[in-house]
């Protein structure tokens, strides 16, 4: 079942199986909230079944932004840092999760580093790639937009790449 969550692969079935008691499941009704902007953020979800909404709250109304399905993962920066949620999640669907809090994920560090930095690693190569994605998003959106110089979108950019920790 864990081979559809690609930040969880790891090397062998015994890192498999202690990663997997980590997990506890989550059963949510249509229409449920999981989590919802501006909230702390400590544990990562994994779509098992069903199906949820990623909603952005922006001038005083809400946007879907996404719907993720099976195999989908959400809160995966909760692994790393508890910085508050960008979205609110809410079930379109009666769904099944299964849920990975920080402090679970900690006990993994300390018991098997090994298994922690595949993990850590395969959450990092998600990230980057939903980077990417971010990054031709705001290409085509200038684009498409027409007024916008490609000297705006590298400065747009600037503007974004500073606000980061390096």
């Amino acid at each position: 079942m864990f081979n559809q969550f690609s930040i969880f692969t790891v090397a062998d079935k015994k890192d498999f199986d202690q990663l997997m008691k980590k997990f506890r499941s989550v059963k949510l009704k249509a229409g449920e909230v999981l989590f919802n902007q501006g909230d702390v953020g400590d544990t990562l979800f994994l779509v098992e079944e069903g199906s949820l909404e990623i909603i952005i709250q922006g001038d005083n109304k809400e946007q879907t932004v996404a719907v993720l399905k099976p195999g989908d993962i959400v809160g995966e920066m909760a692994l790393v840092t508890k910085e508050v949620r960008s979205a609110t999640v809410k079930t379109s669907e009666e769904t099944r999760l299964l849920a990975l809090t920080k402090e679970r994920f900690d006990e993994i560090l300390k018991a098997d580093p090994k298994i922690a930095i595949q993990v850590v690693h395969n959450v990092a190569a998600l990230l980057a790639k939903r980077l990417q994605t971010t990054n031709k998003l705001i290409d085509k959106i200038a684009q498409k937009n027409g007024g916008v110089s490609s000297s705006e979108i590298a400065t747009l950019k600037k503007q974004l790449f500073e606000r980061w920790d390096f």
